[in-house]
């Protein structure tokens, strides 16, 4: 990928271009001239702003000088620490406020107004396989959201490392979902690191941090380096100091707590505490973040999906942080935009889905003997069994899909089974219910 160029720091700029008072007449006046910290609602990286027209009678140079004294205006450090030791810093600009101030009205409606409380868990369900294959997608899996959907719900050993990816991480975000309230500490990011690189890594790291003389480089795929991590034996600190800022433990300090959550992702992954895992792990650890400020929407979102249609704009925030004076903004802004996308397509789907529901219940009832006895779950599977013929269903898989109890599953599959529009027979000790090739014609049959 394109490595982004190193932009002049704030005070390589102001030596360059502030020589005399009439330099520093020309600076003054155009402070205002320049658009403030981010012209135009846009937040620019010198290797952007370099390829575009600046305003009348500004040179980039000076034009770059003005943005950066702007920005370090209100800038803040942060209790962060790059490689170096140094801090990383914030900096609110308007341009953040805006996405924040959107982002922020999404995610903090409370979760029961998303459906009726009888399809919550199936879309909760759906968001964490969608979420899973997502983040293990950009980690090299190969496999389709569909075997993706069958291989959770149906509850089958994996067969290979993608597989195994997709379960762990959807046991990750399982686990992170039951400790929205308890704060996070060393050990509990080894042990989501445990789940998610079981069976996926060399037993020896699974939950290890890494060790003194371990020489890890992230790398894009030309092998140049893009990031060298700290040393290993500076791990356990950074660690602390990580969980500390993530518990929100500095009185003396606020953040608003979508801002924090994001910088919770930015550090682990800067930090890479891990040989490998550490992208699938800052994601997870972002979720927690955002349950534990009681932001329940984000449950609901997801967020690796968006970031896996150009994983090359995620790459480049860390970049543009690293290469401009560890300014954490860049990061901040692209992921506000990743999760006003990710609340955005939820929006959307659930816009859609009621009337779905509506149509597939009106097409089934006209369509069979049941007329109006068919709940929610079972139009759900007669949607999808129009679209799949020949497609199984267990009794367990129904289960984990729409959280419902084993006997209320039960009765749903063997009701429709009775009708002929699924096909029941035992595999071992266990029903399947199969959609006939036929189906169509079945249910023109049933309607008469």
């Amino acid at each position: 990928m394109h490595i982004p160029s190193r932009p002049p720091t704030l005070a390589q700029s102001t030596a360059a271009n502030v020589r005399s008072n009439a330099d520093l007449d020309t600076l003054i006046g155009s402070l205002e001239q320049a658009g403030g910290a981010a012209p135009g609602g846009r937040y620019r990286h010198w290797d952007s702003l370099r390829r575009n027209p600046p305003p009348d009678g500004l040179e980039h140079p000076h034009w770059w000088l003005a943005i950066k004294l702007a920005r370090a205006s209100i800038s803040r450090e942060l209790p962060l620490r790059n490689v170096a030791g140094g801090p990383f810093k914030f900096v609110p600009a308007e341009a953040v406020w805006h996405l924040l101030g959107r982002v922020d009205s999404l995610a903090c409606e409370p979760a029961e107004q998303l459906v009726v409380r009888r399809t919550r868990d199936a879309l909760l369900f759906r968001q964490a396989v969608d979420e899973a294959i997502a983040s293990s997608q950009i980690e090299g899996s190969p496999m389709t959201r569909r075997d993706a959907v069958e291989l959770v719900r149906e509850n089958r050993p994996p067969r290979d490392v993608g597989e195994r990816m997709v379960v762990n991480n959807y046991r990750a975000l399982c686990r992170v979902r039951d400790l929205a309230k308890e704060s996070v500490t060393p050990a509990l990011i080894v042990e989501l690191h445990r789940i998610l690189t079981d069976g996926a890594l060399d037993p020896s790291d699974v939950g290890q941090l890494r060790r003194d003389g371990d020489k890890v480089h992230i790398h894009d795929q030309a092998g140049s380096i893009l990031h060298t991590p700290p040393p290993a034996a500076e791990i356990r600190d950074r660690l602390d100091v990580l969980c500390a800022f993530a518990n929100d433990n500095d009185p003396e300090f606020s953040l608003h707590p979508i801002v924090r959550s994001i910088l919770v992702h930015f550090q682990l992954a800067h930090d890479h505490p891990f040989r490998d895992g550490n992208g699938r792990l800052a994601r997870v650890l972002f979720t927690w973040s955002m349950l534990r400020h009681r932001y329940d929407r984000c449950a609901f979102w997801a967020v690796s999906k968006v970031l896996k249609e150009d994983p090359s704009r995620y790459t480049r925030a860390f970049l543009y942080v690293e290469s401009d004076e560890d300014d954490t903004t860049y990061f901040v802004l692209n992921q506000l935009a990743v999760l006003l996308r990710a609340a955005t397509e939820l929006a959307q789907y659930l816009e859609r889905k009621p009337m779905e529901l509506r149509q597939m219940g009106r097409f089934i009832e006209d369509a069979t003997p049941w007329h109006g006895r068919l709940n929610h779950r079972q139009i759900d599977v007669m949607r999808h069994a129009l679209q799949n013929p020949g497609h199984t269903y267990t009794i367990g898989a129904h289960r984990r899909s729409h959280g419902t109890s084993y006997q209320t599953s039960r009765t749903d599959l063997l009701a429709m089974a009775a009708q002929g529009v699924l096909v029941r027979a035992k595999q071992g000790k266990k029903f399947v219910f199969t959609v006939p090739d036929d189906l169509d014609g079945r249910l023109r049959i049933l309607a008469g």
